[in-house]
């Protein structure tokens, strides 16, 4: 070995000095060969940036975590609450409003190009009642956004209310039956509504309506306050529809 590498080796610990003077090679610890598990469990472990989704918000039910629901709804859910579903009403309850003002708008147009020449104050008339059925329309789109129907593990929630706020709760320990309808409409667009019953005379929360995928709600919500034994009855009456 030349002197030059000998005092590298030296310096880097690879050489110690032997009994008659002379540079020994140090036996140093062989490096572990890497896991190739390691990797591979990482990457199974962390889904790659393409495949992370947002929310679903709306006729879709949030995941398990409050931290998905919106601000407005997630102060009325305690931290010692476990989340079970939570969901908008169905946008099928906006086709009635929404439909009218088209219509209204459709007839005004109508009847100012074809009927009202020279009728004085009636087409602006006709147009004050377009614009209250426009005004109808935007309310409950308004409406519709802010309310939201939760079930947690231990409670149900409906809050509703644009201008004053309001909130109706029924215990999970208090439901004693839970009846789900749906009509022709609502099995052909997806909506159905439930019917609660407790023990108590007085109920804050008895129907809810234009729920979407109620198949998928009744049964998480069954499954929490009856027990596997309730869903499978709920699944065999659901087969029978």
């Amino acid at each position: 070995m030349s002197w030059w590498r000998r005092a590298s080796a030296r310096r880097a610990g690879e050489l110690i000095p032997g009994p008659d003077g002379a540079d020994l090679l140090r036996d140093l610890p062989a490096e572990p060969p890497p896991d190739p598990g390691v990797e591979d469990r990482a990457d199974r472990a962390a889904p790659p940036r393409g495949d992370r989704r947002p929310a679903r918000r709306g006729a879709e039910p949030v995941g398990a975590d409050v931290g998905d629901l919106p601000r407005s709804v997630r102060r009325y859910v305690l931290p010692s609450e476990r989340l079970v579903v939570a969901v908008r009403r169905h946008p099928a309850r906006l086709a009635e409003p929404v439909a009218s003002a088209a219509a209204g708008f459709a007839l005004w147009l109508w009847l100012n190009l074809e009927l009202l020449d020279g009728t004085p104050y009636l087409p602006e008339l006709l147009l004050l009642g377009w614009a209250a059925l426009f005004a109808r329309a935007v309310w409950h789109l308004l409406s519709w956004r802010v309310d939201w129907f939760v079930a947690t593990d231990r409670r149900l929630l409906l809050t509703y209310g644009v201008l004053n706020r309001r909130v109706a709760m029924m215990p999970v320990s208090k439901v004693t039956d839970m009846s789900y309808n749906q009509s022709l409409p609502g099995r052909l667009l997806g909506y159905g509504e439930f019917v609660m019953e407790s023990a108590g005379q007085d109920q804050a929360l008895h129907d809810v309506d234009w729920l979407p995928v109620p198949d998928q709600l009744y049964l998480s919500i069954v499954a929490e306050i009856f027990g596997v034994d309730a869903v499978r009855e709920a699944k065999d009456k659901l087969r029978r529809r």
